[in-house]
């Protein structure tokens, strides 16, 4: 008997600032309140997608593996409430995650700016095609 897969709708926003040595800075919303925080790196950005996620309650397939105990997901008030999201000095992204499997993400990423979407089917992935988008606007950028 196959699983039924929940998919999840929520729209993840990625605004980046500045892509220096291959560090993305920028900012991070979530969730109909727009919370929003602010990240450096990569590694931030994704625990703080996973995180939300998490809040979510979208289902996960598999436990992360750990040599520690995780921590607790932050609730809603760790974040700051924000206006409206703006786009990135360096580009915007829409990221949705529709399923969590293989310890791992599978959804969709748009570029605002270029209005290119992209489908991801592991953070390996999405991981390469922000650095592509971020790659091509820095250079871009300093042209």
């Amino acid at each position: 008997m196959i699983a039924k897969r929940e998919i999840h709708e929520q729209t993840i926003v990625i605004s980046v600032d500045s892509y220096d040595d291959k560090v993305a800075k920028g900012r991070f919303w979530y969730g109909q309140e727009g919370c929003e925080t602010k990240f450096t790196g990569l590694m931030q950005l994704l625990l703080l997608t996973e995180k939300a996620l998490g809040e979510q309650k979208l289902p996960v397939e598999d436990r992360c593996k750990s040599f520690v105990r995780l921590a607790p997901a932050p609730t809603a008030q760790e974040f700051t409430q924000p206006a409206d999201p703006t786009r990135g000095t360096l580009g915007t992204f829409r990221m949705r995650v529709l399923f969590r499997q293989n310890t791992s993400w599978q959804g969709l990423l748009t570029w605002v700016e270029t209005s290119q979407e992209e489908r991801f089917r592991s953070v390996l992935e999405l991981a390469i095609l922000l650095d592509s988008a971020l790659t091509y606007a820095s250079e871009e950028k300093n042209q």
